[in-house]
């Protein structure tokens, strides 16, 4: 130990002094100090960042609650849009009011899931069907609307970015972009399931 050798050089050189002692022990002190300051930085640390999750749960907690004590017939979304023109209207409607942009986000906060690339998958599937999604893409072709700029994107960011303080807006952008390059796959898929199903209720 530090200390131990303090004490074993004074002794084998010169007798230990009282000043010897009293140098040792402010040493010691100093040491201790510098340990509780630590401590004490480590504790305020933990202290604000349980009170950031804290802060950020109440208001996970209030919006949910808030947006759960609706009617159905008082959301936005009520069933996903299944029509590609009622979801351009709904996305310039939700340009032109705020107030719906922002119960927009209120609805997201309800969506929940294991895991944040689930939550923003289900997000797309409460605003609309694999028939709609199958003629959008991220950033937009000659023939598909682009969702990146959309209203309705901003609201899906913002109430990502507060239910996951680490996450990004490229985190969002990756998952969004495989679902919408697989949905016309998963609307063809249906709808062969759809029409088996039909054929073997009229027989």
């Amino acid at each position: 130990m530090y200390f131990n050798h303090i004490i074993e050089e004074a002794s084998e050189n010169t007798p230990v002094t009282k000043k010897d002692i009293d140098l040792l022990e402010k040493r010691i002190l100093d040491r201790i100090k510098q340990s509780e300051n630590k401590i004490l930085k480590e504790i305020d640390h933990n202290q604000k960042s349980l009170k950031r999750a804290l802060t950020r749960i109440l208001q996970e907690t209030k919006q949910t609650t808030k947006t759960s004590h609706k009617s159905r017939s008082e959301l936005l979304l009520k069933v996903p849009f299944d029509n590609f023109e009622q979801f351009q209207n709904f996305e310039k409607d939700i340009q032109k009011h705020s107030s719906k942009f922002n119960e927009l986000k209120e609805e997201f906060f309800t969506v929940s899931d294991h895991t944040a690339e689930k939550i923003v998958k289900n997000a797309w599937r409460q605003i609309f069907t694999d028939g709609v999604a199958q003629n959008l893409c991220w950033k937009g072709t000659k023939d598909k609307m682009a969702v990146r700029p959309l209203s309705v994107t901003a609201a899906l960011k913002s109430t990502f970015s507060s239910k996951f303080r680490n996450a990004a807006d490229i985190d969002i952008e990756r998952t969004s972009i495989v679902f919408f390059q697989h949905a016309k796959g998963r609307y063809m898929k249906k709808k062969a399931y759809d029409s088996k199903k039909n054929k073997n209720v009229k027989i």
